[in-house]
């Protein structure tokens, strides 16, 4: 019921206010959180927003986002994104990885039950993403791939479920 929920945050980003409605209700439905590329957090706040969870996030801030039109663009930083998170943090428990996403101690990982993916959206980029955390995914877990309509996304994504061994 996405269509009719709305999610009320203040930070500046590239998601459409209905993809963050439903990252917000499937939050809401979830106890730990993983999202890899989180930019200044649009997307992660607008997941624990009102809601309960153990969230994880993940960026080095290396790499700007390029949307996929050139109508604008939008700059984040490790720093914008740590202010963003402090006014929508609410009850949830947040840690950050500021590094490679192939360079995250997993160890410090609980079982994930929701994984939002918005980082290099290369083909290879991400099979490898989900190869490297399957691990530490639930049985039972929900995986969004942002940017599906970007080139090799579903299909990375389709391979790396497929060698991760994990099924639809």
């Amino acid at each position: 019921d996405s269509v009719n929920h709305s999610v009320d945050i203040d930070v500046k980003g590239i998601s459409s206010d209905r993809v963050k409605q439903l990252l917000n209700l499937i939050g809401s439905m979830s106890t730990n959180y993983l999202e890899i590329g989180v930019l200044n957090g649009s997307t992660f706040c607008s997941t624990i927003k009102d809601n309960t969870l153990n969230a994880y996030a993940v960026d080095n801030w290396k790499e700007q986002t390029q949307p996929l039109k050139d109508e604008f663009s939008i700059n984040g930083s490790k720093e914008e994104f740590i202010s963003n998170v402090k006014k929508h943090k609410g009850d949830n428990k947040v840690k950050l990885f500021d590094c490679d996403m192939f360079q995250v101690d997993k160890s410090e990982l609980p079982q994930i039950d929701f994984l939002f993916y918005d980082a290099d959206h290369s083909y290879l980029a991400t099979r490898n993403a989900v190869v490297y955390y399957k691990d530490i995914l639930q049985d039972e877990c929900v995986i969004i791939f942002d940017d599906a309509n970007f080139e090799g996304v579903v299909d990375g994504a389709r391979e790396g479920i497929e060698d991760a061994g994990l099924t639809i």
